[in-house]
């Protein structure tokens, strides 16, 4: 326990070092204006064990906001990348806020903390999963296969097999990152696997919002977009069926909130999750920005189109935002 208390602080420390140079040198050496896009996940009242590390504690994220609030303005998105291409405020930063994943914790935490703070942010929902009451494939694989001590799948013609000396959350990463580009019926295979061999281990707080609860969130000023339908890695299926996800979910957002959906975030959103094809393809859904997982700020261009983002975990610190 100590020495993996030890091991974090240094990770912590080590990045938290090099996150400080390199904002220092972005912010002395690049005085063009900036827009940042912050991506979080989940907002929760502890942190517990977060396997994903996808969340962050009120406190810290109350903390963060603060931090970011008195050295920017916060935007909504659609306002914040209008903006980019021209003259922007203050120190020539804006900020905007994004949350993955569309989690119930979204609704019930997060957006109080906003309404209340007078911030408007943007939401990207997987609608596969919204408004039922099981949690997203990936979030269940994870918390099944660490928890349980599973040595093996095997569904349909899928196998995975623990290596030796493989830990369980090693194990249940490697599953997740194979699965993201199969055909949904066989994480469906993979999923009635686990859910038999692991009875009791339960999906926690890891359902989607309801339909009503998203449609709430639109009508009080936030922004929903599209995280495609079955968060799969879009790059690794086909095209046509990629393609397909991205304009049903604009329309079933559309339809579910009566607003429309200008902003698509790709699942996973890293350089191996999307391509040149994909970004043509939002662009003729009719959307308005293209986010990734790519990590950086944003400079001011009337054409942009696809936004890089700064992913936001328990122990940023915003004092070095663009590091």
């Amino acid at each position: 326990m100590l020495n993996s208390a030890l091991r974090n602080f240094a990770r912590v420390n080590y990045h938290g070092i090099r996150r400080a140079v390199r904002h220092a040198k972005n912010k002395f050496t690049d005085r063009a204006p900036k827009l940042i896009v912050l991506a979080y996940h989940r907002v929760l009242p502890e942190t517990g064990d977060n396997l994903l590390n996808t969340a962050v504690s009120v406190k810290t994220f109350s903390k963060q906001i603060e931090s970011i609030s008195k050295n920017m303005k916060i935007l909504p998105l659609s306002e914040a990348a209008a903006k980019s291409g021209g003259r922007l405020p203050g120190d020539g930063i804006i900020a905007a806020l994004t949350f993955d994943d569309a989690y119930s914790d979204n609704y019930s935490v997060v957006f109080p903390l906003l309404k209340k703070k007078g911030i408007s942010a943007s939401f990207f929902v997987p609608t596969g999963y919204a408004g039922k009451d099981i949690p997203m494939w990936d979030y269940e694989v994870v918390e099944r296969i660490s928890r349980s001590g599973v040595e093996r799948i095997e569904a349909g013609d899928y196998r995975q097999q623990r290596r030796v000396n493989e830990s369980g959350l090693s194990f249940a990463f490697r599953v997740f990152n194979d699965l993201k580009s199969r055909d949904f019926h066989i994480i469906d295979e993979a999923l009635t696997f686990l859910r038999r061999k692991t009875p009791g281990i339960g999906p926690g707080m890891g359902r989607c919002m309801s339909w009503e609860e998203i449609k709430e969130l639109s009508e009080a000023g936030m922004e929903i977009g599209s995280h495609a339908v079955t968060h799969r890695s879009l790059a690794r299926i086909p095209l046509p069926e990629a393609a397909g996800e991205i304009r049903r979910s604009k329309a079933d957002i559309e339809e579910k909130t009566g607003a429309a959906c200008l902003h698509f975030a790709f699942p996973f959103g890293s350089r191996l999750d999307y391509n040149s094809a994909l970004v043509d393809e939002v662009r003729k859904a009719g959307y308005s920005t293209c986010i990734l997982n790519i990590h950086g700020y944003n400079r001011a261009d009337p054409g942009i189109f696809t936004f890089k983002r700064i992913i936001m975990e328990e122990h940023t610190d915003t004092r070095f935002i663009l590091g």
